[in-house]
């Protein structure tokens, strides 16, 4: 068995040189992605009840901007209602129902196109939590969070057939009224 050289040689030194310069040379060639900036209308449909919007999964999933319009529309109104100057900290998190991956990861999108009203986006592990948890998360301080939005429509089935709901949480964890 023979021992492993102390001391770095001048061949080793420049093997380990080469390296970085590749993985810096690979990291800078790599493509930042962009916001786009889509125009669109209102829906009429979305108004908000006790907390959040309750609707039949189908609709959530029938239209890209039916979802993207109601939490772009929470992040402007969070926003306006912030008295702190810089971007904030959001849980996002599903009960685990139907169509929960996929608008998890468009919410999460959606965030991180406004990195002037959020900094950051946390998600549980597999994106699943329990709303009463959520709420417990919340008004951790430790957690440094400052509101969630939780996808749940509570008793209600889930499904492709069933419900699908987005409840907002304030920095407290309770729900934020409806205006």
């Amino acid at each position: 068995m023979t021992a492993l050289p102390t001391t770095m040689n001048h061949r080793h030194f420049c093997a380990i040189v080469s390296i970085l310069l590749s993985i810096i040379t690979y990291a800078s060639s790599l493509s930042v992605p962009s916001s786009t900036i889509i125009k669109t209308t209102p829906y009429q449909d979305q108004r908000p009840g006790t907390s959040g919007l309750r609707k039949k999964t189908r609709v959530w999933m029938s239209d890209d901007m039916y979802l993207s319009n109601f939490i772009q529309s929470y992040l402007t109104v969070l926003a306006s209602r912030t008295s702190s100057s810089k971007p904030l900290s959001i849980l996002v998190a599903s009960d685990g129902r139907y169509h929960s991956e996929d608008a998890i990861r468009q919410i999460s999108m959606i965030c991180g196109a406004n990195p002037s009203i959020i900094s950051n986006v946390k998600v549980p592990r597999w994106g699943v939590q329990s709303t009463p948890s959520c709420s417990a998360y919340l008004r951790d301080q430790r957690n440094d969070c400052s509101a969630g939005i939780i996808l749940t429509a509570s008793h209600n089935p889930g499904g492709p057939d069933g419900d699908f709901g987005i409840k907002f949480n304030g920095i407290r964890g309770e729900p934020v009224d409806e205006s």
